[in-house]
């Protein structure tokens, strides 16, 4: 009965956790959209920060998944922004998740690089169709997903920086993030 009790409680747990990590994904998915940085080929989204800063958990799928699907809903790009960047972002966080124990020298590049291929290609491909009206080049493709690769290399590091801030003061408390 004990473990059952552990085990609903964990599962309680990730729940909350899925729906704050989402709430804060649309808070700083539209924050960052005030300043035309959450959509389009250059985008410095910052809540894909998320993604580093909440590695450890199996919350962070869910959360991510439903936070980027909620604030796709304001995408200038429509429906398919959300159906295609849910996409993407779901692949992005189960790749960060499951490689997060491959360190490198302590960093997991593994998992930050998930989401900056998962996106490039895929958010990368969606914004040149769309905004070549489905007449792109090879290298209209490149070139935004080239883009869209620069802007989550930033965030992503922002959110290892963030991570290592989080973790360095849980430590002297004596837990993790």
């Amino acid at each position: 009965m004990n473990n059952l009790k552990n085990n609903s409680s964990d599962k309680t747990f990730n729940i909350v956790l899925s729906g704050i990590i989402a709430a804060i994904y649309v808070v700083l998915g539209l924050l960052t959209s005030l300043f035309g940085l959450s959509f389009g080929p250059i985008q410095f989204r910052i809540s894909e920060a998320l993604y580093i800063v909440f590695l450890d958990s199996p919350a962070m799928i869910p959360g991510m998944v439903i936070g980027c699907a909620v604030t796709n809903l304001f995408s200038p790009y429509g429906m398919i922004d959300v159906l295609v960047g849910s996409i993407a972002t779901l692949l992005s966080a189960v790749a960060a998740y499951k490689a997060r124990a491959v360190m490198v020298k302590k960093v997991p590049w593994l998992s930050m690089l998930a989401p900056v291929v998962f996106n490039a290609l895929i958010v990368g491909a969606e914004i040149a169709a769309i905004q070549t009206a489905g007449k792109a080049t090879f290298v209209t493709f490149v070139t935004m997903m080239a883009q869209v690769a620069v802007g989550e290399i930033a965030v992503v590091a922002f959110g290892y920086f963030l991570r290592n801030i989080l973790n360095s003061n849980k430590a002297k408390r004596g837990n993790k993030l």
